[in-house]
């Protein structure tokens, strides 16, 4: 799953996922980020607020994964971890149902 956004917020990473059968909180790392100076406490927001996000969309549906994190943009002036939490609802529900279409 590869997610943006729109103007106000920068939100932009790829996800690889294994969603399996369960109810368990979804686990999430970061493999990569850019710049690769961005502040580690804003990583760690954006990487809470996705796993979040999955956890939310997957748990209703009786399903868990493991989640990485890859090519991860911290701008450190339009961040927003809710904006990260915001488009990955959004991106995910669209990849489920275009899957089970």
């Amino acid at each position: 799953m590869m997610q943006t956004s729109g103007p106000g917020y920068v939100v932009k990473y790829t996800a690889d996922f294994d969603a399996v059968p369960s109810t368990d909180a979804v686990t999430a790392s970061v493999a990569n980020w850019m710049p690769d100076d961005a502040d580690p406490a804003l990583v760690e927001m954006a990487r809470e607020f996705i796993a979040d996000a999955f956890t939310q969309v997957l748990n209703p549906r009786g399903l868990s994964a493991t989640v990485v994190i890859r090519d991860l943009v911290i701008h450190d002036v339009d961040f927003s971890e809710y904006a990260f939490k915001r488009f990955t609802i959004a991106g995910l529900e669209a990849l489920l149902a275009e899957s089970s279409a």
